[in-house]
């Protein structure tokens, strides 16, 4: 319940009724939808919002089944997935998707989704943004039985005759494992990094990346001559912790990934020169 993850997870609120206060001002939002029910459970791929303190949580899949908090920035917290559990037709012949945390999607009968797809809705709209098929190849996480919070590639998928669940082989590391359909969620990496490890970024940063990074974000914030001189001053020492909490390794994602680290820093690190 959200009450939990206040109190005890987070340690935002001391008892219920801190709670209940936070929930009547709107400090917190739950996939972008003020939430008055102190009582609300939490599922898989929720987004958990504190505008107050510019702090975004998803909520992931762990081992044994259990469920953790993956902090994220704002550009990630406008969207989240949904697993499409049901499709059926509707209608005007229409087909209506109907997501695992219960949300209802209509789209006209040229869409291409199928149950086990994944889809990423925006936020507050709930509009489609992009479609992750269920099909081999695909990229997912297991959300439940033994190997649940592990990442993987599917492999193959074995349909089973009658009512029995569908049997899928994922491949990690170059190891094979089998679970149930009813188990996995298509994802891509910026949901899950594909070894498997949540919230851990794999980048390459040189110095020309970093340097033309930095100029891009201070065009962005609109910082004085002052904020630069302090953020060129300590940025070094700032991404080297932010890749210590989240286990950086040398990799070759690219620029983008860069941004958003050196964004994710300003934010916590100067919330009161930016947006």
């Amino acid at each position: 319940p959200l009450v939990i993850i206040l109190r005890d997870v987070l340690g935002y609120a001391n008892n219920k009724s801190e709670v209940q206060f936070a929930l009547n001002n709107d400090a917190v939002l739950i996939n972008g939808q003020s939430i008055n029910d102190e009582s609300r459970p939490i599922g898989i791929f929720d987004i958990l919002s504190f505008p107050d303190k510019r702090e975004y949580y998803r909520v992931v899949p762990d081992e044994g089944g259990k469920l953790s908090l993956s902090e994220i920035d704002k550009r990630q917290a406008d969207t989240r997935l949904g697993k499409i559990i049901r499709k059926q037709q509707v209608t005007g012949g229409d087909f209506q998707y109907t997501t695992h945390d219960g949300t209802n999607i209509r789209k006209d009968s040229g869409s291409l989704y199928n149950t086990g797809d994944s889809l990423v809705l925006e936020t507050n709209s709930n509009q489609v943004v992009d479609h992750f098929p269920y099909t081999q190849g695909a990229l997912t996480t297991v959300i439940n039985g033994q190997h649940a919070g592990e990442v993987g590639r599917i492999e193959e998928i074995a349909v089973t005759l009658g009512s029995g669940a569908n049997t899928v082989t994922i491949r990690k590391n170059g190891e094979l494992f089998e679970t149930i359909e009813d188990y996995l969620i298509v994802v891509d990496e910026e949901f899950m990094n594909p070894n498997g490890h949540l919230d851990m970024i794999e980048i390459e940063i040189t110095e020309e990346d970093l340097s033309g990074q930095i100029e891009a974000l201070v065009e962005e914030f609109d910082l004085s001559p002052e904020e630069i001189s302090k953020i060129e001053s300590t940025i070094d020492r700032l991404v080297e912790q932010k890749m210590e909490e989240h286990e950086v390794t040398a990799t070759d994602e690219g620029t983008d990934t860069i941004k958003n680290i050196l964004a994710a820093v300003l934010r916590k690190e100067y919330p009161q020169i930016t947006e």
